[in-house]
């Protein structure tokens, strides 16, 4: 499988820095039926599913955009870029913390 959404990823890398939208189109939507693959293999073999791929996503975008979800402010694009920076390293930190635990 990795394979493929490495191909596929790199397929939509180029048509984006073509320009070429209607194959960019094509190309994402391989790789979204990569994803979807993916999961119903993980969830035959009882590890996640789609639902749970959804609802991780849902939740890095909550946690990394702060100023958005959250009680953070941010007055410019800059300042939301650097909140995400932020609350990205301190999504890193915490998982390396909770690896460190499990060792």
């Amino acid at each position: 499988m990795s394979k493929y959404i490495k191909d596929a990823s790199q397929e939509v890398i180029d048509a984006f820095k073509a320009k070429d939208y209607k194959n960019l189109q094509e190309e994402l939507g391989d790789i979204l039926f990569n994803i979807v693959l993916t999961a119903q293999i993980a969830d035959e073999m009882g590890k996640f599913d789609m639902n749970d791929v959804m609802a991780g996503i849902d939740k890095k975008i909550r946690s990394r955009h702060t100023w958005v979800f959250g009680k953070d402010r941010a007055h410019t694009a800059e300042e939301a870029l650097e909140m995400w920076k932020k609350n990205k390293e301190v999504e890193k930190e915490a998982k390396m913390s909770g690896q460190k635990k499990k060792l």
